[in-house]
């Protein structure tokens, strides 16, 4: 599961879209009399995946969600990242510059994990 965020209208889509070989996103058209498939620009349009872990609200957690999270007795805030590096997802800190890993064991995570907006909002506040 991916959503796409398109920067000029400012919103994500999740229907019919496509992602292609060499990260290529596709969105499918259809029109009166004919359906086809447009190549979305990189430039616009910003693919991100979802992680398959729920926040503590049970809402799915993509790449690029600000998040709120409780790791041992502290509270800290960061946005979701992909590190292929060590081919894992971690929680950014920006603020103090430190990366935290989200690990889960079956269905139970190691932090309490709630989405409070996403990277393009987050870009808005700063």
């Amino acid at each position: 599961m991916f959503r796409v965020y398109d920067k000029k209208k400012k919103k994500f889509l999740y229907d019919d879209v496509f992602l292609g070989s060499d990260d290529v996103i596709f969105k499918y058209n259809c029109g009166f009399l004919k359906s086809y498939l447009r190549v979305l620009s990189a430039n616009r349009y910003v693919f991100q995946n979802c992680i398959e872990i729920p926040d503590v609200n049970n809402r799915l957690i993509f790449e690029g969600d600000e998040v709120k999270y409780k790791l041992d007795s502290k509270t800290v805030q960061g946005i979701v990242s992909y590190v292929s590096q060590i081919a894992s997802y971690m929680i950014i800190d920006h603020k103090d510059q430190i990366c935290y890993p989200i690990r889960a064991n079956g269905d139970e995570l190691n932090v309490e994990i709630e989405v409070i907006g996403n990277v393009f909002e987050y870009n808005n506040k700063t």
